[in-house]
């Protein structure tokens, strides 16, 4: 007799029986972002575009792999059927090492330096107390908190506007403090530098004691009681725990709970110092709207109030208010007339040569074949 296996219960089958998790049912208008890195660069910054992929979890892609073949225009056609709305694109050259933010398909790009960096492990060996972060922690889009950003002019409104918009928003009627798992925060400096960090949030109920807390913990550790003779010498006790967990924290009742919540938070890394050095109007490419080594022209300042005011429509009129009404096109006429002349008498100094070259390469032929024809009769001698 044959039996028949049973049928294995692929994921796409429990997928359509059950559905898919809250976690991963896909919304609209949510940014997505792939985080790469181009060129050269060493382990330390490899291991940076990991942990930053970590950061933009669930919403990236944590996966992804480059080649050195793999060029800008590759990665940007297969994000636009994929919904992918921003880049973060990590590079080093001699200068140092560079972070590039940019807006899919059309830009802008805002490219920042970056000072200094430490990695998640760095962190984690940094502190005297171990803690683990759940799974179930990046699956959920990190809070953004911008600080330091109220009241600023250009750049840094530009700056405000694309960081928002690369981070998932909260909606405030669907917003559920228990919901919020990360903290992504970027802080503004008095010089204009930002600093980056991030922080894993831990909630629980505030007025308790550690010992209550150590009992409610639900953990698959039993704690050790035996130097207590009852349960009450325990709780008064503080679950003969360490200093550090009597920090204090702040606490604060949420919307939808009837619970007074204490919120404490560790941090998981990574840490940048970045300081944004330009601004391009296209995808790493186009009009330089700001940059710190070179003031920005009219043109600059007429794209940047475009960006401020949040009117990306062309009107079709590209000329600058510089000086009388074609006055900039006579110049740009005879500038234009000068270049080509210099172009026409260069290539007629590269002819003359190349016919020069030519000349004297048929001169050293014809005494090659003179040569040949003088020493053949002396070869036939020789053979008879």
């Amino acid at each position: 007799f044959v039996t028949m296996g049973r049928k294995r219960r692929t994921k796409a089958y429990l997928r359509r029986v059950h559905g898919k998790p809250e976690h991963q049912e896909e919304k609209k208008d949510v940014p997505r972002s792939f985080v790469i890195r181009r060129g050269r660069s060493g382990k330390a910054l490899h291991k940076l575009v990991r942990d930053y992929r970590q950061v933009m979890l669930p919403n990236t892609a944590a996966s992804l792999r480059e080649r050195r073949s793999n060029q800008l225009k590759d990665f940007v056609s297969v994000a636009t059927p994929l919904g992918v709305t921003h880049m973060m694109i990590f590079s080093t050259d001699r200068d140092g090492s560079f972070m590039r933010l940019a807006k899919l398909p059309s830009g802008p790009t805002l490219t920042f330096k970056v000072n200094g960096y430490t990695l998640i492990d760095d962190v984690r060996d940094s502190r005297k107390k171990r803690f683990s972060f759940p799974h179930s922690h990046f699956m959920v889009a990190p809070l953004l908190v911008l600080n330091g950003f109220s009241g600023a002019k250009f750049p840094t409104d530009l700056l405000q506007s694309v960081l928002k918009a690369s981070f998932e928003q909260i909606d405030v009627r669907k917003f559920s403090a228990q919901s919020c798992q990360r903290v992504a925060m970027f802080n503004r400096n008095e010089d204009g530098s930002l600093s980056f960090r991030h922080f894993s949030i831990s909630q629980q109920e505030a007025g308790l004691s550690r010992g209550v807390r150590k009992l409610l913990k639900p953990t698959s550790a039993v704690p050790l009681m035996g130097r207590s003779a009852d349960v009450a010498d325990f709780v008064n006790a503080g679950g003969y725990g360490s200093e550090s967990e009597g920090e204090s924290v702040t606490s604060l009742t949420g919307a939808n709970q009837s619970v007074a919540m204490s919120v404490k938070l560790v941090e998981i890394g990574p840490r940048m110092e970045l300081e944004l050095v330009k601004i391009e109007e296209g995808l790493c490419a186009g009009v330089t709207i700001f940059s710190t080594g070179e003031p920005s022209g009219n043109a600059g300042k007429k794209v940047a109030d475009v960006f401020a005011t949040g009117d990306f429509h062309d009107d079709g009129d590209g000329d600058e208010d510089s000086g009388e009404p074609g006055e900039g096109a006579d110049q740009d006429g005879e500038e234009g007339g000068s270049a080509e002349e210099e172009a026409e008498e260069v290539e007629e100094a590269e002819e003359e040569e190349e016919d020069e070259e030519e000349e004297e390469e048929e001169e050293e032929l014809q005494d090659v074949v003179s040569s040949e024809d003088e020493a053949a009769p002396a070869r036939k001698r020789r053979r008879k």
